[in-house]
């Protein structure tokens, strides 16, 4: 919906309606209908479907029970439960929402002037490279966000590591000239 609807009404976390409401707020919203048709890849994919069947009890024994079974080796099942489970969560979903409030503020543009969507440098370790919002909204189909060696886009490397051992395939990259032409643009500044 974010992206389908960026910047509009229909973006459930537009940062049109406040930076805390972009950040977090959004999740207290009535939740809208997605339409099917835009889901038919997730819907036909086993994992996913699995995943989202089971969401809560994964969640509970990988997010809490795990860190708090593994700090018990040591002695220390509260500490892991408490850094390992609810530390570990608030800095990852902090982390998370910032892409949708910090990286729709703060930052600059290098592609257009019309959307709300930047880079943001700052965030590139705390989101794992997801710091060029702006390239992302512009090529969300594209696993990349960094597109040279050199840009620190900690998912890009992590994808591509994954598609090396055979875990992911059929990596999605979209041109450079096609991402300034959704801008309208001919080249970055």
């Amino acid at each position: 919906m974010h992206h389908w609807h960026s910047d509009t009404d229909k973006d459930p976390y537009s940062v049109r309606h406040g930076f805390w409401w972009a950040h977090f707020l959004w999740i207290l919203r009535t939740p809208t209908a997605v339409d099917d048709h835009k889901l038919r890849d997730l819907q036909q994919n086993k994992l996913v479907t699995w995943q989202d069947r089971y969401y809560y009890p994964l969640a509970l024994l990988i997010g809490l029970a795990l860190p708090t079974t593994i700090a018990s080796i040591w002695g220390d099942a509260l500490g892991g439960l408490l850094v390992g489970g609810f530390l570990r969560l608030m800095i990852q979903y902090h982390s998370t929402w910032s892409i949708n409030s910090v990286a729709h503020t703060f930052g600059f543009r290098r592609y257009s002037l019309t959307g709300t969507a930047r880079l943001s440098p700052y965030l590139t370790i705390s989101t794992v490279g997801e710091n060029n919002h702006e390239r992302h909204h512009l090529a969300h189909e594209d696993y990349r966000i960094g597109l040279k060696w050199y840009h620190l886009d900690i998912g890009k490397w992590f994808i591509k590591l994954c598609a090396w051992f055979g875990l992911a395939h059929d990596l999605r990259t979209i041109p450079e000239s096609a991402v300034l032409a959704r801008a309208g643009k001919k080249k970055p500044e």
